[in-house]
């Protein structure tokens, strides 16, 4: 049993940080009764998950020395890329299934390494980070905040992820200052949006965002 002197409660397990203010707790004694039901690893996880792994790697292979035999443009890097963009998303869903908010971010940041795999495969026409990539960014950025608004216990975890996906706005604007983009108006849209989330959370949810990145730092 443990003892939070900040605030004067008993945790009745052996948890080194208070669940209400994080501070450290004081050891009282080795005993404690744990009061949560073992877990056990599902093997029906294990298992879809490694085939999953068989299919992504063994299906690239296959793809990579057809398309080597036949010749014609590399269509192989499509399938890789398809392949282990469902390997992860499948991986991460099977461990994280009701982290909704990381199910989304994810999502953002496998298209944004996805489609520029396929845009160049095709021959390179730009569309991936003309239009896709600044819009799938803002996208799931408005798909979060929705979220958390329905979810207004919960918004302070979406915060963090929003923040995080906003940081992701660098790409397009980094992108448009090289001179790589040629449709400008997706990259300015993804970059001016970005800067106003994070001038919401500045304003509006500095407290929670803070919070919210203090007890992940403290995890």
């Amino acid at each position: 049993m443990n003892r939070c002197n900040k605030c004067n409660v008993l945790i009745e397990n052996n948890l080194k940080k208070c669940p209400l203010c994080l501070s450290e707790t004081e050891v009282i004694s080795d005993e404690y009764d744990c009061s949560y039901p073992e877990i056990k690893k599902s093997q029906l996880n294990d298992i879809i998950k490694k085939l999953f792994l068989f299919l992504a790697v063994g299906g690239s292979v296959v793809c990579f020395f057809v398309n080597i035999y036949i010749g014609g443009i590399p269509w192989s890097m499509i399938c890789v890329a398809g392949y282990f963009y469902l390997y992860f998303s499948a991986k991460v869903f099977f461990v994280k299934a009701r982290n909704i908010p990381l199910n989304i971010m994810l999502q953002i940041i496998l298209l944004s390494i996805t489609v520029p795999v396929v845009d160049y495969a095709i021959g390179w026409v730009g569309w991936s980070i003309d239009y896709v990539l600044p819009l799938v960014q803002i996208a799931g950025s408005v798909v979060l905040f929705v979220f958390g608004l329905l979810k207004p216990i919960k918004f302070s975890e979406y915060i963090f992820y929003i923040f995080m996906v906003a940081f992701f706005g660098i790409i397009p604007f980094v992108l448009l200052m090289l001179n790589l983009v040629s449709v400008i108006w997706p990259s300015i849209a993804c970059v001016l949006y970005s800067f106003l989330s994070l001038l919401y959370m500045l304003v509006f949810a500095r407290r929670k965002f803070n919070n919210e990145l203090q007890k992940r730092l403290h995890t």
